[in-house]
């Protein structure tokens, strides 16, 4: 059998060169020399030369379109960065020292960054700075938007194409879950120094359906175990689609591990997560999983997340900086939520959605506040929910002070028990120095939800302390003898600030009307 194969290849190699060596004569015989054919002004060589300028001029032309398509984003979104000068795309310059960091200077340099961490260069040790800002949509932001030369990095095409569409960008680092041994193998582990500038349009659209993983979204990836500073990411859009795997997603990362730092940083834009099967989904507008300190950050992203199947059983965990905070040195300080949450499903167990964070175990949330409304509908929930303004669920081993809630709160369910507050849905330790002026408003189905102005629920262990409402909405308070007035709003302006102060000095008047007149803090 083997002999007869080799006598096959043979035949059909003898058979090609006589193909050829015909093909030979009969141009001879036309007058068709081989010098016409490949010699320097050949046929051949001039049909290349063609297409290869044909090619170069369609290039040209996509160039220009893209750049006559910057001016009018730049007219009609008031985005305007500078035009790269980049020598070395795809290399950083410098050699990660603090006085000589690593720079990115273009959007070749971020992808080679990003893929280099994926791939096992942590960086650990290392400072890596963002020279200017970057916008994925504009033709400013690369050295050569239309380079095809990054398949290596994951980018089989042209690379602004395929940033700004399919799926988009892949993030600093793994996505996958990892076992506590390695996932400092494949995270950023140096210190990132955004250099107050600014990433625009941020782009990630997946598909996990049947990926068998479980899968942290964000733009640096599952996991981050260094520090990130200064850094804005505005105009995020992720869209992800999971199924019958568990999927967290965030603006920033999936989780901040132990002496992880973010300071400094915002996040804007939209993410939605859709859901068809038995998952839970796990979303947070700047961090998913807390273990780290967060300070001076804020989130802007509306969170979207919907249930397109009813025939299963979904559990959906949201915050909007943060999903949990785990450890008992993990915080949240002098930070704030602006983004929407909405939620829809149509069966579900657990429901569990706070304005900051969505479940305090450990640790401290203060000097914060929270302005994004949160919709929710849920219909044939299983076990308890719980919805805050500030936390969804507190829990007596973390500390929860000065805060305040001024973002709506809209609830249509039709199923078990939901607790809903102001400040918290079910409170198990000491709030102290909150404020509360938001409404809670468009409840159905009264009965299977308990609402309160600040807390849901406060089990035997909660205690509240300097804590004002300025709603009396007809549902029942659930204050039992906690320390929480009712005030009018001139007297919550003019005449809380010395108490919910309580011998520190983090509220202040509101003099320049940042917050309607209502005090805020020190930090505003």
């Amino acid at each position: 059998m083997k002999i007869k194969k080799e006598l096959q290849a043979k035949e059909r190699g003898i058979t090609l060169i006589a193909l050829v060596i015909t093909m030979i004569v009969l141009l001879i015989l036309a007058g068709i020399t081989i010098a016409t054919l490949t010699g320097n002004n050949g046929i051949l060589t001039r049909a290349q030369e063609a297409k290869n300028k044909t090619e170069q001029a369609e290039k040209e032309e996509k160039e220009k379109l893209g750049n006559m398509e910057d001016i009018i984003n730049e007219y009609s979104t008031g985005i305007t960065v500078e035009q790269v000068t980049d020598e070395n795309p795809g290399v950083l310059e410098g050699t990660g020292t603090e006085a000589n960091p690593y720079i990115i200077n273009s959007i070749e340099d971020l992808v080679v960054f990003a893929s280099n961490v994926t791939n096992g260069n942590t960086y650990e040790g290392q400072t890596v700075k963002l020279g200017l800002s970057l916008d994925f949509n504009s033709n400013k932001s690369y050295v050569e938007p239309l380079r095809t030369d990054y398949v290596e990095y994951g980018y089989d095409g042209e690379l602004k194409t395929l940033l700004t569409t399919g799926e988009g960008f892949k993030p600093i680092g793994t996505t996958l879950s990892k076992s506590d041994e390695s996932i400092k193998d494949n995270s950023f582990c140096g210190y990132f120094d955004g250099n107050n500038k600014i990433i625009y349009n941020s782009y990630i659209n997946k598909d996990l359906s049947n990926s068998g993983n479980f899968n942290l979204y964000g733009f640096f990836g599952a996991y981050l175990y260094g520090e990130v500073k200064n850094l804005g990411i505005v105009g995020t859009n992720y869209n992800i689609i999971a199924e019958n795997y568990p999927t967290a997603v965030s603006g920033l990362s999936g989780k901040l591990y132990n002496d992880g730092i973010i300071n400094n940083c915002y996040v804007s834009g939209n993410v939605i997560l859709t859901l068809n099967g038995n998952i839970n989904a796990n979303v947070a507008g700047l961090i998913d999983y807390n273990r780290g300190n967060i300070e001076n950050c804020s989130n802007d992203i509306s969170i979207d997340i919907k249930i397109i199947n009813n025939n299963y059983t979904n559990n959906v965990y949201c915050g909007g900086i943060a999903l949990n905070n785990e450890f008992e040195t993990a915080s949240i300080k002098n930070s704030y939520n602006s983004g929407n949450i909405s939620v829809s499903m149509q069966s579900g167990q657990y429901v569990q959605i706070g304005g900051i964070v969505r479940s305090l175990d450990y640790g401290t949330v203060e000097n914060c506040y929270n302005s994004g409304n949160i919709f929710t509908i849920i219909n044939n929930s299983t076990v308890e929910s719980y919805i805050g303004g500030i936390v969804a669920d507190f829990s007596s081993d973390a500390t929860l002070k000065n805060i305040y809630n001024r973002g709506e709160i809209s609830i249509d369910l039709n199923g078990n028990q939901v607790y809903a507050g102001g400040i918290v849905g079910r409170c198990r330790g000491t709030i102290s120095n909150a404020y509360n002026i938001a409404d809670i408003i468009n409840v159905k189905n009264q009965t299977n939800c308990l609402i309160g102005e600040i807390a849901g629920l406060i089990n035997s262990t909660g205690i509240i302390m300097n804590a004002f409402y300025t709603k009396n909405n007809a549902y029942a308070l659930n204050l039992n003898e906690c320390n929480a007035s009712l005030v009018s709003n001139q007297q919550l302006q003019d005449k809380v600030i010395d108490i919910l102060n309580s011998n520190e000095t983090n509220w202040k008047k509101d003099t320049n009307r940042k917050n309607d007149g209502y005090p805020i803090f020190s930090w505003q």
